[in-house]
């Protein structure tokens, strides 16, 4: 598991832990920019994605897990934020 590794060797190395922290903190606004469509920013879109991937994967093998990625889609395509994507999932 080559996260694991990575995970336990931040751990001992706060220089780069301290580095892999400022490229994720700089990227998060970097990805949420690129999702940004006419006024909106991206970081709700952005948020929206995340933390719907996030809990459909705690929920993986039950009903709900799919039914809250839908939930993520339809709001962010009704409310205009978002771009319909082709449904796909890496679990």
């Amino acid at each position: 598991m080559p996260h694991l590794r990575i995970r336990r060797q931040l751990g001992r190395e706060p220089d780069q832990a301290a580095r892999a922290h400022d490229v994720f903190a700089n990227g998060v606004p970097n990805r949420a920019a690129r999702l940004a469509t006419g006024e909106e920013d991206g970081l709700a879109q952005f948020c929206t994605k995340v933390g719907a991937v996030v809990l459909a994967r705690a929920t993986q093998g039950a009903p709900i897990s799919e039914e809250l990625l839908q939930a993520a889609r339809t709001a962010l395509t009704e409310s205009g934020i978002g771009q319909p994507e082709p449904q796909q999932r890496t679990d």
